[in-house]
């Protein structure tokens, strides 16, 4: 999203804790908005996209595009040790599943990366709650968002945490 705002990324962080940091330069007002509102939808989104493709049964698109996003990002963005090797190791593994052209170990991969993608949002979303409940001015993008807006960090995190019950239900629906 920065990137359509022309706004420079310096750099992506990837942290133990499943969250992550992201700097960028020249970004208005108008766009850390939309920056800051990307980045919890994105990864419902994308979690219902790839059961999607799972109930396509496409395994080897959803590897295709976790590869296609790894590498970009430890070109241009993530700098952090953390993130570099997270981001190695993943895509090594991902790599691998591929080369072993084994049906049923790219299916059992895929289908697990893609339940954790659409755990960890819940995960993520309570997690951003509870620092928005407590200390309202830590709780990263929700207090980005209140800057911008005025509405309460809590109440962004809750609509976030809405977002992704929506594309949840989404996603129990396609196999249903």
């Amino acid at each position: 999203m920065a990137l359509l705002f022309n706004s420079e990324i310096y750099r992506i962080e990837l942290l133990k804790d499943t969250s992550g940091l992201i700097k960028i330069n020249g970004a208005s007002k108008f766009s850390t908005f939309f920056i800051a509102l990307a980045g919890y939808p994105f990864v419902a989104i994308m979690s219902y996209l790839f059961l999607y493709l799972l109930k396509l049964e496409l395994y080897l698109v959803i590897l295709y595009l976790i590869l296609f996003v790894a590498i970009i990002n430890i070109t241009f963005w993530v700098r952090n040790v953390y993130g570099i090797i997270w981001i190695i190791l993943f895509s090594a593994l991902s790599v691998l599943v591929i080369y072993n052209e084994n049906d049923l170990i790219i299916a059992i991969f895929t289908i697990t990366i893609s339940c954790i993608m659409l755990i960890e949002t819940f995960i993520s979303n309570y997690n951003l709650i509870k620092i928005a409940y407590k200390s309202p001015g830590n709780a990263g993008d929700a207090t980005l968002l209140k800057s911008s807006t005025y509405i309460p960090s809590i109440l962004w995190a809750l609509l976030f945490l809405f977002f992704s019950l929506y594309f949840a239900y989404l996603s129990l629906k396609l196999f249903l």
